[in-house]
């Protein structure tokens, strides 16, 4: 449970960085930066996928087919594109101010990055 929790403050500290570092912090770049973190939360549960189809691979007697393994694999990059695509949807509708827009978009590729999250670490 552990690697789970250090790998998740990675991610804490990489948006830290992204927020804090050449810029002045402002409520616009952290807001910003808050559209955008499922994005990292996203390729977090893509790692985790990874490192669960290699399990698979490793078990005597219980592996999973390859056909398995791609589908699972190909299921975490469909998953990361399409958060990708939303981050950048709330992210143009901040930028043309439309109130309320990029939060519920936000709100919706939160539940879904952590409900994947969670899936990620539950079938481990």
């Amino acid at each position: 449970m552990t690697h789970y929790i250090f790998a998740g403050l990675i991610v804490l500290f990489k948006l830290a960085l992204k927020i804090s570092t050449s810029r002045s912090m402002n409520k616009v770049d952290i807001f910003r930066a808050a559209l955008n973190f499922p994005l990292d939360l996203a390729f977090l549960g893509l790692s985790f996928g990874v490192i669960y189809i290699l399990s698979m691979q490793r078990r005597v007697g219980q592996s999973a087919s390859a056909e398995a393994a791609i589908t699972v694999f190909l299921a975490y990059i469909v998953f990361a594109s399409l958060v990708a695509l939303a981050c950048r949807r709330s992210d143009s509708l901040f930028h043309k101010d439309e109130e309320g827009k990029p939060i519920v978009w936000a709100a919706v590729n939160y539940f879904a990055t952590f409900l994947v999250l969670a899936i990620s670490i539950y079938i481990q």
